[in-house]
């Protein structure tokens, strides 16, 4: 009687929603998983980001057979961060909220000032 050892599973693709986050925002990360084995596969699926182990679980699969796992993680500090499962890779950018407000309230800004600085050359003119 020979008795073999499952086969590994293969993550396929890695992905994250949403991307840009802000910290302390969730982002669901989905990992594909396949057999693509002539035998069984069972192992188990590790979620790395920025080195730290972030999620695991569990996998078994038939010949052929592929699944679908999301893992919720969540990064607290602004910064390219980097996900891996296997040799799949994913970066999620976390934004600074206060770098954000910043620029997105300066397209508001500038013809503001550009207005207030028309009617400070104007009124100089004027004296």
């Amino acid at each position: 009687m020979t008795v073999s050892r499952p086969s590994p599973v293969t993550v396929r693709e890695l992905a994250v929603d949403p991307d840009p986050v802000t910290p302390g925002e969730s982002v669901v990360v989905t990992v594909v998983v396949e057999n693509n084995a002539t035998a069984p596969a069972n192992g188990v699926v590790e979620l790395i980001g920025d080195g730290t182990l972030r999620a695991s679980e569990r996998v078994r699969l038939d010949v052929g057979e592929q699944t679908t796992l999301s893992f919720c993680v969540r990064f607290e500090t602004p910064g390219i961060r980097t996900l891996r499962a296997q040799d799949q890779r994913v970066a999620v950018t976390v934004r600074d909220p206060t770098v954000t407000a910043a620029n997105g309230s300066l397209p508001v800004l500038l013809p503001v000032l550009a207005v207030l600085f028309a009617l400070v050359l104007a009124r100089r003119r004027e004296q």
